[in-house]
């Protein structure tokens, strides 16, 4: 047998026992199952690539001015900044919806203040954020969208992507 032949069927040998050592750990009910079912899940999640892949098609979305990236200020995780009709709108990217829904949780229905526990260990530390506007606050699955401003435009876009917003207007004013 020639130098090739040897090496695919080699590689072919190989593959098929890691195969069919996996098949039978996942038929024996091994708990690798839930891990393979979660990852699958999680990529079935809506995230930030597939909020950008959206965005693309978006006549609005000012391609000079994308994905600007800041440090973690008042959650968690940093922001990713876009440009859409001439108005900003920050993206909170997470790896869990466990993370994402936990840091909405710190965020006031008005959405001008945000509350996280100490890192200290006692109480909570008060950011009250003085916006220009109303702001939006959005989140679907892994990932939490935030707009500051007045554009129908920029709303409705938000809104068709993502769904209702969580906190800010339209939510605060009309459950008090």
């Amino acid at each position: 047998m020639s130098m090739k032949k040897n090496i695919i069927l080699l590689c072919t040998t190989v593959i098929l026992i890691v195969l069919s050592g996996c098949k039978s750990r996942l038929d024996a009910g091994n708990p690798d199952e839930e891990f393979v079912d979660s990852v699958i899940n999680h990529a079935q999640l809506f995230n930030f690539a597939a909020f950008a892949n959206q965005l693309e098609a978006c006549p609005i979305l000012d391609s000079a001015y994308k994905y600007s990236e800041r440090p973690p200020s008042w959650l968690s995780v940093g922001s990713k900044y876009i440009r859409m009709n001439g108005e900003f709108v920050a993206i909170y990217a997470y790896g869990s919806v466990e993370d994402a829904k936990r840091d909405a949780g710190y965020i006031s229905r008005c959405g001008f203040s945000i509350h996280q526990p100490n890192p200290a260990g006692e109480g909570f530390i008060f950011h009250n954020i003085s916006w220009v506007s109303w702001p939006y606050w959005f989140m679907r699955d892994l990932i939490i969208v935030r707009y500051v401003g007045e554009c129908d435009v920029v709303i409705n876009i938000l809104k068709e992507v993502l769904g209702d917003n969580f906190a800010g207007y339209g939510v605060y004013d009309n459950h008090h």
